[in-house]
C-alpha cells in the first residue's frame, strides 16, 4: 500500500504564506532578527524555511555580506520565497 502524504501545492503555499504566516510565525520571525541585530553572524543556515517569513526578517537584519541559505523540504514553498527575497 502506497502511502498518501499532504502536500502543500498549487495555490496552497501563497494562501499559507499569506493567511497563516503573519498569524503564527510572524512573532517568531521578529524575534528572531531581534537576536541577530547586535550579532556579527556571517553565516546562517534555516531549516524548514517554509514560505520565508522569518528568512526575509533574518535576511533584513543580518549584514549584506553575510551568507544565508535557508532550506525546506517542498520545492513550492521555496517557490514564494525566492519570489519574495
Amino acid at each position: 500500500m502506497k502511502k498518501e502524504f499532504a502536500t502543500f501545492s498549487g495555490t496552497v503555499p501563497a494562501l499559507y504564506c499569506q493567511y497563516l504566516g503573519p498569524l503564527f510565525f510572524e512573532p517568531y520571525a521578529v524575534d528572531i532578527a531581534m537576536r541577530l541585530k547586535e550579532s556579527n553572524v556571517q553565516k546562517i543556515l534555516e531549516i524548514a524555511c517554509g514560505t520565508g517569513r522569518v528568512t526575509r526578517r533574518i535576511r533584513q537584519t543580518i549584514p549584506a555580506s553575510a551568507e544565508l541559505v535557508a532550506a525546506d523540504l517542498n520545492p513550492s514553498m521555496l517557490e514564494v520565497v525566492k519570489g519574495a527575497l
